[in-house]
């Protein structure tokens, strides 16, 4: 039987698909194949451009983006990491999210790990805008 803390991030992964199925890019929603992310995320409009979804709780956050920097950069260092990556951080109870990019796409075309995060309230409008940004970073390739 599942924890409680596993029934919680269940809900939080629950609680942000909801929330990208609210964008008006028409998302495609797939479990990551690798553990290092929750989500791959495709557009239907444009294949290409692609990015991951690494779901969090608010409650433990702190604790668990700690080991997940951890992992992105051994990953990273094994040239793993190809794609963008937004982070959401959800309130469970309170049904609410928050989110930023994990893995920024840099004008440069590179792809930087975020340490510090400044997280905007996820609505439709903030999530359309962080896939502009991807699918601009996208043309750039």
């Amino acid at each position: 039987m599942a924890n409680k803390q596993d029934i919680k991030n269940w809900r939080a992964e629950e609680i942000a698909k909801i929330q990208l199925r609210k964008s008006s890019f028409n998302l495609n929603i797939e479990k990551f194949p690798t553990p290092i992310f929750d989500f791959f995320i495709t557009q239907q409009a444009n294949q290409k451009a692609r990015f991951a979804v690494e779901v969090k709780t608010k409650h433990l956050f702190e604790r668990n983006i700690t080991q997940q920097l951890e992992q992105l950069v051994i990953y990273r260092n094994n040239e793993m990491i190809n794609i963008p990556a937004i982070i959401i951080k959800v309130d469970e109870p309170n049904e609410t999210a928050e989110l930023d990019f994990l893995v920024i796409p840099s004008k440069s075309g590179k792809l930087l790990i975020r340490k510090n995060f400044s997280f905007k309230e996820l609505t439709p409008k903030t999530l359309d805008g962080f896939i502009t940004k991807i699918n601009e970073w996208w043309k750039l390739k």
